[in-house]
């Protein structure tokens, strides 16, 4: 399993990236979860994903899915 880190800044009122320009590999990956059907929180370098308690088997794996596309995107970025 791969270690990922990312910077940046995301304003969730404006959807605009902050004035870092290394926050446009984590608004990438935000924008590839949210393509994908996952809106997760995210935190300079962190995603963080609450499904619902009456969530079902299958959709977890889709929700799981979404997210391994959008680390994808990470790859991009990664340096190591």
């Amino acid at each position: 399993m791969a270690t990922y880190t990312l910077t940046g800044r995301y304003d969730y009122l404006t959807h605009e990236l902050g004035p870092d320009e290394d926050a446009l590999s984590m608004s990438r990956v935000m924008a590839a979860c949210k393509a994908n059907g996952v809106w997760p929180f995210a935190h300079f370098n962190r995603l963080q994903v609450t499904p619902p308690c009456i969530i079902t088997a299958d959709e977890a794996r889709e929700g799981l899915d979404g997210i391994d596309k959008a680390l994808a995107v990470a790859d991009k970025y990664y340096e190591g």
